[in-house]
């Protein structure tokens, strides 16, 4: 009985790390945003997000446990390892040791479900076979859960950035057009940005501090695109590289560009409606067009079998 609970104590303490870990929010990055935002003045409002620009390292100690659970040697070279960390970027997770976190939580969940799994099967006396399997199921969902849940942030922060670029680049047409130069109008942008769309103000602040830190425009726009994985955004900084390159009006481009996108997103919705009869096809064929026969006819047949058993 000892080691049983020894081994449950053991597995809840490895999940409870590996949800701390997608769960914590950073108490110094916030403040260290919120003290920012200050000297910027107090119409800007930020969101508490874990992934702040200002923020380097964690400093919880579930994220310090679940960086030692990874390991030490990581190759920084390894191409799985620079797959996983352009994912990161694209979730927003720009600290140094998010590749360690996310490894170190899929080490927890791994460890903490399968054992609360082997728990479950000695508690119920399964057979060997059916213990292996459950715990291989339960440390096999312990490994996935991290790399779903950070697709889904990824899905949903890029959705989030490609709703609200079209409107930001109207906004930054008009800042140029008004006398601002470049990476000035991209700083404005995200300055108006930070309250509705704190994703694409991230971003777009991102660049005006790396153009004020020595990089130039061209560069900032590639790490853009690289940080986002959007085409459009891709495209866009395309564009605005082959702009500045021959002299080209970039206020023109960009309304061009911004037209287009919101022509790609007509086309994308109107697809997505000639497909929606297609799809409830399956639905209406298994739950609503038998739902609906019984009520229309299920009166009628009551009445029929009480005809004919009373006759």
């Amino acid at each position: 009985m000892i080691p049983v609970l020894v081994l449950s104590f053991f597995a809840a303490a490895c999940l409870f790390l590996g949800i701390a870990a997608l769960l914590e929010r950073d108490a110094v990055g916030s403040r260290l945003a919120s003290l920012r935002d200050g000297e910027l003045g107090p119409a800007r409002e930020r969101p508490d997000d874990d992934a702040g620009i200002l923020v380097t390292e964690p400093t919880g100690w579930g994220a310090r446990v679940l960086a030692g659970l990874a390991g030490r040697d990581l190759d920084p070279s390894s191409p799985a390892l620079s797959k996983v960390r352009r994912r990161l970027l694209e979730a927003g997770y720009r600290r140094p040791s998010a590749l360690r976190t996310y490894l170190g939580s899929r080490v927890a969940l791994a460890a903490g479900l399968g054992l609360l799994a082997f728990n479950a099967s000695v508690a119920r006396d399964l057979d060997p076979t059916r213990l292996g399997a459950l715990v291989a199921f339960a440390a096999g969902c312990g490994l996935v859960l991290p790399s779903f849940l950070l697709d889904r942030r990824i899905a949903r922060r890029q959705q989030s950035i490609q709703n609200a670029l079209p409107d930001a680049l109207d906004l930054l047409v008009v800042c140029i057009e008004a006398g601002l130069a470049l990476s000035a109008a991209i700083s404005r942008v995200a300055f108006q940005y930070a309250a509705s769309n704190p994703e694409l103000a991230e971003e777009f602040e991102l660049v005006a501090l790396e153009s004020q830190a020595g990089k130039s425009n061209v560069e900032a726009l590639r790490g853009l695109a690289e940080r986002t994985g959007l085409a459009e955004v891709s495209s866009m900084v395309a564009m605005l590289v082959q702009t500045e390159r021959f002299g080209t009006s970039v206020a023109d481009a960009l309304r061009v560009h911004a037209q287009s996108m919101r022509r790609h997103r007509m086309q994308v919705a109107e697809e997505a409606a000639a497909k929606a009869p297609l799809k409830m096809l399956f639905p209406a064929a298994l739950f609503i067009f038998p739902a609906t026969l019984m009520v229309i006819a299920g009166p009628g047949v009551i009445r029929l079998m009480t005809t004919l058993s009373s006759g």
